[in-house]
């Protein structure tokens, strides 16, 4: 076991929902869904040691799902929530979103938390199987929405 999640306060992340995706250093980021973060644990400058926890953005009411994919050139995560964005055609949790968290440009600064799409039902909602990348465009799929209502696959260009 790498790391243990505590939970003990509010602002810190826990149960883990995404499959990690694998930034510069082994660093490992993920999403989690009790309060829905975004965090990075960065590996142990010393064999056997701790790994660190960091919570980088807090996501709303974005509710992550899928896998994350980091981007080789800019290192934006990319992820998608089955939860959350501004159409209310799912009801009032929304329809869902894909999601983007950019590095700081300068080494202790924050995180940027964007929505890069907002689902609206009839182009697919509640996104669920993640993201993946191919020649520059990120692929996903969702569970209903589309012409007849059982689901979508989207692509989104970075």
């Amino acid at each position: 076991m790498l790391y243990r999640f505590d939970g003990r306060n509010g602002d810190r992340a826990e149960t883990p929902l995404t499959n990690l995706a694998i930034g510069s250093g082994g660093a490992l980021y993920g999403t989690t869904g009790a309060i829905p973060t975004a965090f990075s644990l960065a590996p142990p400058s010393t064999a056997g040691g701790a790994w660190t926890e960091t919570v980088l953005a807090t996501l709303g009411s974005n509710q992550p799902r899928g896998s994350l994919i980091m981007s080789p050139t800019s290192g934006i995560i990319f992820g998608a929530s089955s939860t959350g964005g501004s159409s209310q055609a799912c009801g009032t949790s929304g329809c869902g979103t894909v999601l983007a968290l950019a590095p700081p440009s300068s080494a202790g600064d924050a995180w940027t938390f964007a929505v890069l799409h907002s689902s609206e039902g009839t182009d697919g909602s509640l996104p669920w199987g993640g993201v993946s990348g191919a020649s520059g465009a990120l692929y996903g799929t969702t569970l209903t929405g589309g012409t007849y209502g059982a689901g979508t696959v989207f692509a989104i260009t970075e």
